[in-house]
């Protein structure tokens, strides 16, 4: 199979993917939601949002191996390549062998007074389940890029796909038997298995010289690894730190019942954000090689086209939200689920995401240009507003949930739109830099008619009605009028890829 049919065939997969895990989610978290209870739920959020900090010790290696691996696959430099994956091997092991020890003492050391909800012994077996489901993955990092090297993203969407249906139909089955956390751990602890296994199984199948043995350590090749990661690092612990904060500090001052209404609105920004950039998120080849080529004027031009096309984009998927958002989660979760809270920081927390997305052309040019520590930079500053923000709002002023919503969103609102933009004109030397942003903006001015035509129509129903109807007709036939008139040639016949790829 040539290699541009395996990219065809590897793209299908890989959104096929994306929407079996969307469509897995849908299914299983009303269910665990009303198995499990809010306040058991809201534990079984936690315990997975603490585990998950675990990925952290990665510390950008992933990256790292991944471009290293391909490069050398790619110049069929085997030995090379072999170097790389033992002493990534060597490396990742000891850092599973951490975690390992680092979950199991805070199992042990750490035992809230929550024994009305979860006993001490299952929410210890749960967290050590839990943490070990994660080091496990990490020896198989080692293989990451044997795969992409041979054009291979068919074969590992594939076995994730198998995986997932087959772990959400024994999940569904255990939570109508009646069966709680220490099963579900086991449960996400057993597959966690597998899917290592399948991982390994994949690398080694598709490259047959993959060899193993002392000899193929090298100090060279850590030292390689560390010098590639270090700001992919900082800009990974921020991103970590930022999507999980959040769930601690209402775990620590509000309740876990709303740690619960809380994350279904996160799941439901992180399934529209997963989707959007599966689609947009395709400028890093273009940009960089426009830079390879210095031609600043393309460079320019493409730079302004993503950016607007994710401007487009995120446009219109918060106005989707914006009317529908609050009877999805009625219709979703049932009418004894706070789903008008719920959708308050569902509206916060998809403003605060799509900031990110309208700037994505600017980030992704700074990775172009190899001058990505200035997201570094903004990153720590994010979560470090965010923090204070989450301190004063829910322990000086004992704010909710959706006080908690606008202390994560507001940071990324004022850095990623009004910072990024001109400092990374500035890095990447692009002309007529005021002129550019304005451009790239001048889609949000489409939200100046649609949010009243929701506020006058919708805000305070979540039924379906003719109402909707008629919000739908106004708006449509604004976002066409509005389109036909501001898109160029280019961004329509770029708008129609991305549609045929996103399908």
């Amino acid at each position: 199979m040539s290699k541009f049919n395996l990219l065809l065939k590897g793209s299908a997969l890989r959104t096929v993917e994306s929407v079996v895990a969307i469509a897995c989610g849908f299914l299983t978290l009303p269910l665990m939601l009303n198995g499990l209870g809010e306040d058991v739920y809201g534990v079984w959020v936690l315990a997975g949002s603490f585990t998950a900090l675990m990925y952290i010790f990665d510390m950008g290696f992933a990256s790292a191996v991944t471009r290293n691996v391909t490069q050398a696959i790619s110049k069929s430099d085997h030995d090379q390549a072999n170097k790389i994956i033992n002493s990534s091997l060597y490396l990742y092991s000891c850092l599973a062998l951490l975690i390992t020890l680092f979950v199991l003492a805070f199992a042990s050391f750490y035992q809230p007074d929550i024994s009305s909800i979860v006993s001490k012994e299952d929410l210890r077996t749960v967290i050590i389940l839990m943490g070990l489901t994660i080091a496990l993955e990490f020896p198989v990092k080692a293989f990451a890029g044997v795969a992409t090297a041979h054009y291979r993203y068919d074969l590992l969407a594939g076995y994730r796909i198998a995986l997932k249906l087959a772990s959400t139909g024994v999940l569904v089955l255990l939570l109508f038997s009646g069966y709680k956390l220490v099963a579900l751990a086991t449960l996400h602890f057993t597959f966690g298995i597998l899917g290592g296994l399948a991982y390994f199984v994949i690398a080694k199948c598709i490259y047959k010289e993959m060899r193993f043995g002392q000899s193929y350590f090298s100090l060279c090749s850590i030292k390689e690894l560390f010098s590639y990661s270090s700001w992919a690092f900082l800009i990974d612990i921020n991103q970590a730190l930022k999507h999980r904060i959040d769930l601690f500090f209402i775990g620590g001052f509000i309740s876990l019942t709303a740690v619960s209404v809380y994350y279904v609105s996160v799941r439901l920004v992180e399934y529209t954000m997963q989707l959007l950039y599966k689609g947009l998120n395709i400028t890093l080849p273009v940009l960089a090689a426009h830079d390879a080529n210095e031609d600043k004027e393309k460079f320019r031009e493409d730079l302004l086209l993503f950016n607007r096309i994710n401007c487009y984009f995120s446009v219109i998927t918060f106005s989707m939200f914006m009317f529908f958002g609050k009877s999805i989660l009625f219709y979703w979760m049932g009418e004894s689920f706070d789903f008008v809270t719920a959708y308050h920081v569902l509206i916060i927390l998809l403003l605060g995401r799509l900031s990110s997305l309208v700037t994505n052309g600017f980030t992704t040019g700074l990775y172009a240009k190899g001058q990505h520590k200035l997201l570094a930079y903004i990153s720590i500053i994010e979560t470090i507003s965010s923090t204070a923000l989450l301190y004063i709002g829910l322990s000086i002023y004992e704010g909710g949930i959706v006080v908690v919503a606008y202390a994560i969103a507001a940071p990324l609102m004022i850095f990623r739109l009004f910072f990024l933009p001109y400092l990374s004109m500035k890095l990447m030397a692009v002309r007529n830099a005021s002129g550019l942003i304005f451009s790239s903006y001048r889609p949000l001015l489409m939200m100046i008619v649609l949010i009243p035509i929701w506020y006058l129509l919708l805000e305070d129903t979540h039924l379906i009605s003719y109402k909707f109807v008629a919000a739908m007709a106004l708006s449509f036939s604004f976002l066409v009028a509005f389109l036909t008139g501001d898109l160029t040639r280019r961004e329509t016949d770029l708008i129609k890829q991305l549609v045929r790829r996103k399908h």
